[in-house]
């Protein structure tokens, strides 16, 4: 196993970093209530730095289509949105010459808050606040299933970074995770997980090779579109010691 080079270690801070803040993830969400598998509404949420695009699809009270469009700052550490909904009209038609759109109305204001990067709270115009959830149309998960890779752990709160092979097995919701360290040897992780968008959450159990045991809960586990994969993995001891964050970063 080879140590991987410092640009790795900062793409593990840049990870920690990340977690501090609420970042959702980009894409298509729905209102959780509303999922039915008919045609319905639907929105895209786009966060690019401090900015949020939100597009809505919906439907006028004479049942005919529109959409609005919302954007603005978005307060990144308290994973909150407040914007204005606007409608437009008079666009390109398919197939016909280029025109620009014109606004033809505003409908209201409307708030957008996120528990995590999956899941979140939406109150529109006239409406009752909503769950919404990132919606998944792809398994992540065969992303991993019997992959390895090469990386490193790095902890939150210590300038250490430990070389490690992470294994994977994902089957019918269940997940096993052998982790093969090059300074604290080899960890096994076996639970349950679920599909959050493009990542996996999980929790269970974990035992070490130094019999070091405990409970485990993963947030953010991810393929990238480079093929690396990052995670965060939250332990916590059997023997009543603190908790402690390791983030994952490998290729």
């Amino acid at each position: 196993m080879k140590l991987r080079s410092i640009a790795m270690f900062v793409a593990g801070a840049a990870v920690a970093t990340a977690s501090f803040a609420v970042q959702p993830q980009n894409g298509f969400w729905a209102i959780d209530g509303e999922l039915t598998g008919q045609p319905g509404r639907g929105f895209q949420i786009d966060v690019q730095g401090e900015t949020l695009v939100f597009s809505f699809y919906g439907y006028r009270s004479d049942g005919s289509a529109t959409f609005y469009l919302s954007s603005g700052a978005y307060n990144v550490a308290e994973g909150k949105y407040t914007g204005q909904l606007y409608e437009y009209k008079d666009g390109t038609p398919l197939g016909q010459t280029f025109r620009n759109g014109t606004e033809s109305g505003n409908p209201g204001g409307f708030s957008l808050s996120f528990i995590n990067s999956n899941k979140g709270y939406m109150t529109l115009p006239g409406e009752s606040q909503r769950a919404i959830s990132r919606f998944t149309f792809s398994d992540p998960s065969s992303k991993f299933n019997g992959k390895q890779w090469d990386g490193n752990i790095y902890g939150r709160g210590a300038f250490y970074s430990d070389a490690t092979t992470f294994d994977f097995a994902l089957s019918n919701g269940n997940l096993t995770l052998t982790q093969d360290s090059f300074f604290s040897g080899k960890c096994l992780y076996t639970g349950v997980y679920v599909v959050k968008g493009d990542e996996i959450e999980s929790n269970g159990r974990y035992r070490c090779s130094d019999f070091s045991e405990g409970s485990y809960v993963a947030e953010h586990l991810k393929i990238n579109a480079d093929s690396t994969y990052t995670g965060v993995f939250r332990n916590t001891p059997a023997d009543a010691k603190s908790a402690y964050t390791m983030f994952h970063t490998a290729r």
